[in-house]
């Protein structure tokens, strides 16, 4: 509670690769969770995560309080640009992870894809829960018809369980068969889907943007159910009609 240094972790990894933590979160033990974008192999200690070659891969893992890695997940698709951006546990002890993914995204037996004709020429928004022991229990990614940058910035869940993402999206996207369309340039976007994933509304800030994109970057549920929500605006965008 003093601000000390208790333990410090790196990863190490072959010059020419980037990996990168983008979030933690507590698991209610001292430890954390975390969340990334894994490229190639990182090595912790005497262990050593990962594939060769250049996929951009997302990846989970916990820490116990001692400052060691008790486990590391990471996607096996074979290529894309892919990464976690925010994780976020639950009241029944799973995660929930969203960022965004290229193409197709692969954790074990659970996987989303892109089924448009440009899979490899934009990115998807994606939320996957997680045990707490890093199996992936299920995943759910849009779909984008355009050639566009849209992914998930931040999630929570609310006292009865719903979850709710937050985002940015561009151009045209599919999500649960719900399409939304956004600018070229991007639109912050938010989400509600019920507790297995399954979308049940979104919402877009503003559109008629041609310079500056709008983003949510961050999004809470308050004990009230009231949705808190922050981020950036052009042109005096507002979200449509929520």
């Amino acid at each position: 509670m003093q601000g000390n240094v208790v333990w410090e972790k790196s990863f190490h990894q072959a010059s020419g690769k980037l990996s990168f933590f983008s979030a933690a979160c507590d698991d209610g033990s001292d430890g954390l969770y975390f969340t990334g974008r894994l490229r190639g192999q990182v090595t912790v200690g005497a262990n050593t995560y990962g594939t060769t070659g250049a996929a951009r891969r997302v990846f989970v893992g916990h820490i116990n309080t001692n400052g060691n890695v008790t486990w590391f997940n990471y996607s096996t698709q074979t290529g894309g640009n892919s990464r976690g951006a925010s994780i976020y546990r639950r009241s029944n002890g799973n995660l929930l992870v969203t960022g965004f993914y290229q193409d197709s995204l692969i954790f074990g037996s659970q996987s989303c894809a892109d089924a448009g004709t440009n899979g490899l020429l934009n990115t998807n928004m994606f939320i996957a829960e997680f045990s707490n022991t890093g199996t992936c229990n299920w995943i759910n990614g849009s779909n984008a018809s355009g050639k566009s940058s849209n992914g998930g910035l931040d999630i929570c869940e609310d006292g009865s369980g719903n979850i709710y993402a937050s985002g940015i999206i561009a151009d045209t996207v599919t999500f649960n068969s719900q399409t939304f369309i956004g600018d070229t340039i991007g639109n912050g976007f938010l989400a509600k889907f019920n507790t297995n994933g399954v979308l049940q509304w979104g919402k877009i800030l503003g559109t008629g943007n041609t310079t500056l994109n709008n983003s949510i970057t961050g999004v809470h549920a308050d004990a009230q159910g009231n949705i808190i929500i922050t981020g950036s605006i052009a042109d005096g965008s507002m979200l449509d009609t929520m």
